[in-house]
């Protein structure tokens, strides 16, 4: 085994947050385990139920008060680095910066940041981007700083691995996946776009919502339209297999892009963050996604006419085999858990 044997992933999540970079850091943490090495999580404590998903997994956690400063956070996170023998220290958070890193890498630790903006510099020693528009960032980085840019790296989860299997029909199911968390609303507003549909389209399509861990009272959402033609999914475990059986969907503009993409699904895209715009934006101009825009200028309207605009252009199997699936391959989280082992402070 590698020197590099205990990993600490420093990453938040909450229902208003987003569950995105709890799923990505527990994606590169899997693989981790798999290989013998020994992982840990520091998470803030916005949400108990955030620090139980984590612990579910099997995976030990500190819990970070939600209101500390970027210095206590460091303080807390090299305590528990320091205490379990950390070698290396995985920050998939938007706003812990380069003083940060720099001062965790000046104990001996290599540092990982997952960016998907370019906004600010970065003192690590890897820098990861799995994003489609991330080649074309001018980084602010230091000589050391080794990248990882562009969808070759795109951390899926461990079932999108296997390859995806062509079929011999049109899929035209709708899934819809909004993230782990409450997404904004954007949930509900789905379901009402759905309404404005005709009920022969709505039998075709048999929409499928998912909903995360993260989402509040789920049973509210389930019971309400349990007399409707929709099926409401709580944290299922077949995301994969729902997505295989779809032959469009409507999600955000974080990573579930890329899991789409990897099944050949083309996605409606409604942005629910700031950090997802060049992703929309990328997606639509290469001709695999239709972007809504901002999810404050998407009304119900404008989701059923897009619904209905995707139906009417389903696409084959060979052109989705052919047009989208080539973006990813599914094995771009075991490429950086290699290239983290490779590093030597």
């Amino acid at each position: 085994m590698d020197k590099i044997n205990k990993v600490i992933f420093r990453a938040d999540g909450a229902s208003f947050l987003g569950y995105g970079h709890i799923y990505q850091s527990l994606t590169l943490a899997g693989i981790f385990c798999e290989r013998g090495y020994e992982v840990s999580f520091a998470v803030k404590d916005y949400e108990p139920a955030v620090i139980d998903y984590v612990k579910n997994k099997g995976i030990s956690v500190i819990a970070i008060p939600s209101a500390a400063g970027e210095d206590e956070d460091f303080d807390i996170l090299l305590e528990y680095a320091q205490r379990l023998g950390a070698k290396v220290v995985v920050i998939d958070h938007h706003l812990l910066g380069c003083g940060y890193a720099l001062k965790i890498r000046e104990k001996g630790i290599v540092v990982v940041n997952i960016d998907d903006e370019g906004k600010r510099k970065f003192c690590g020693d890897i820098l990861i981007n799995y994003n489609i528009y991330a080649p074309q960032i001018k980084y602010s980085a230091e000589n050391h700083t080794k990248f990882l840019l562009g969808p070759r790296y795109a951390v899926l989860r461990k079932e999108f691995e296997p390859p995806v299997a062509m079929k011999n029909k049109v899929d035209k199911h709708l899934l819809v996946v909004l993230g782990g968390g409450y997404a904004r609303g954007e949930v509900v507003k789905v379901l009402e776009a759905l309404k404005l549909l005709d009920n022969s389209l709505l039998k075709e399509i048999s929409p499928q919502i998912i909903l995360g861990p993260g989402y509040p009272n789920p049973q509210d959402i389930i019971l309400k339209h349990s007399h409707y033609p929709v099926t409401v999914h709580f944290d299922p475990k077949n995301i994969r297999d729902l997505m295989e059986k779809s032959g469009f969907a409507i999600c955000a503009g974080g990573g579930t892009l890329y899991e789409f993409a990897r099944m050949g699904v083309l996605p409606i895209i409604i942005i629910l963050d700031e950090n997802q715009i060049l992703n929309a934006e990328s997606f639509s101009k290469a001709g695999i996604a239709e972007n809504l825009g901002w999810y404050e200028d998407v009304s119900p309207g404008k989701i059923a006419e897009a619904i209905k605009r995707q139906f009417n252009s389903l696409i084959s199997p060979r052109e989705r085999a052919d047009n989208i699936m080539p973006l990813v391959d599914g094995l771009g989280a075991r490429r950086v858990v290699d290239a983290i082992c490779r590093v030597k402070q």
